[in-house]
């Protein structure tokens, strides 16, 4: 860690756009308890958010890559890195395909994606040029308006809603299908944070980063509670279990006096904003990734390249709209377990023996 990199306020920030953008484009698994799912998986999730940050604390300086160099050594350690530099730009690639379908669904429809794509990626490129400093900097001046929108919005629509809403639980699918639900938000996007760990080794020394991960998302999940009820619950009433996109479908019926008839260009450039920022980190962890195995001493030389590549992939991950909904809900939560869950786990207790060995050592070099 040092004095001039990211601070716990820009760190908080980076987590909080991140799990917005990612939420926008969820679809609602469980109707009217998805409140009551979204506050569940936030307070189980609470211990993977708090190994994340043990285990940067027990390497302070450290980014992901050189963690998985220490704990498994420079065999497996290279293997397991290159399977997380797949994991991070495939999803990249992913949530810049959710972007470039939510533009072409609500406007550029006749644009060719791969040109949306290439013009989003050239854009973030350039931010990983310019560092993860600046990256947090950027984050910062974003939330204050991006949260300013988000709770004004909420509130509006809570005071608004349509008259059939309810905010009951009722399990309408059972019982089952809300637990994994669950398990799907906890993968999707809580479990995504996993990425900042490749950039987190910027904190500043003063900064706790159980605060910035455990802090960031109770703020994010206070937000998102609002536009759920809001936005998801009290305006669209019982008529947005399979929708895609249903914030923006919700957000395009407000009706604001007669200045303001259609908001949904505000949230499209919220969802922008948000968009930016989740493939940024995951271009951020790509990059560096790709550094780390083939010893390229700058990351930022390769973003470029590797920004093209992305937007080149996430172009043939679907066939279509619905082929890429059935994917995020189904195959998503299982293909990230390993890299959120599983793997995580086995280095934070490596790493607890590797401390615990190292203070024992300490301990007897210090009675000799």
């Amino acid at each position: 860690m040092n004095d001039k990199g990211i601070s716990q306020y820009e760190g908080i920030a980076l987590i909080a756009l991140y799990i917005w953008g990612a939420v926008f484009i969820t679809n609602v698994l469980a109707s009217n308890d998805m409140w009551f799912i979204i506050i569940i998986s936030f307070v189980i999730s609470i211990p993977l958010l708090i190994a994340y940050s043990r285990i940067m604390t027990n390497f302070k300086g450290e980014d992901l890559y050189t963690i998985l160099e220490i704990v498994f050594g420079n065999g497996i350690g290279r293997i397991v890195t290159i399977l997380y530099t797949l994991f991070f730009f495939s999803l990249g690639a992913i949530v810049l395909r959710n972007f470039i379908e939510y533009i072409r669904l609500t406007s550029l429809n006749r644009t060719p994606m791969i040109i949306t794509g290439i013009v989003f990626e050239i854009i973030i490129s350039y931010m990983v040029k310019q560092g993860t400093e600046s990256f947090g900097k950027c984050a910062a001046v974003f939330i204050i308006g991006l949260t300013v929108v988000a709770v004004f919005l909420g509130f509006f629509l809570i005071l608004n809603g349509s008259e059939q809403a309810s905010i009951l639980l009722d399990f309408y699918k059972g019982f089952k299908s809300t637990i994994i639900s669950v398990y799907s938000f906890i993968s999707f996007p809580i479990g995504e944070v996993i990425v900042f760990m490749t950039i987190f080794n910027s904190l500043k020394s003063d900064v706790s980063i159980y605060k910035v991960f455990v802090g960031g998302m109770l703020f994010s999940i206070v937000i998102i509670l609002i536009n759920t009820i809001g936005i998801n619950l009290m305006l669209m009433g019982n008529d947005h279990h399979d929708m895609f996109f249903p914030t923006f479908i919700a957000v395009r019926r407000i009706k604001v006096g007669e200045i303001i008839q259609r908001v949904e260009t505000l949230i499209s450039i919220k969802l922008v904003i948000e968009s930016f920022v989740e493939i940024s980190a995951c271009l951020f962890a790509s990059c560096k990734g790709i550094s780390k195995i083939f010893n390229i001493k700058d990351y930022r030389s390769i973003s470029t390249a590797t920004s093209l590549l992305m937007a080149a992939v996430s172009i043939i991950l679907y066939e279509n709209t619905l082929y890429m909904a059935e994917w995020n809900a189904e195959i998503w939560p299982y293909y990230s377990f390993p890299f959120q869950i599983l793997i995580p786990i086995i280095i934070l207790l490596i790493s607890e023996l590797k401390v615990r060995k190292k203070e024992n050592h300490e301990i007897e070099r210090n009675k000799n």
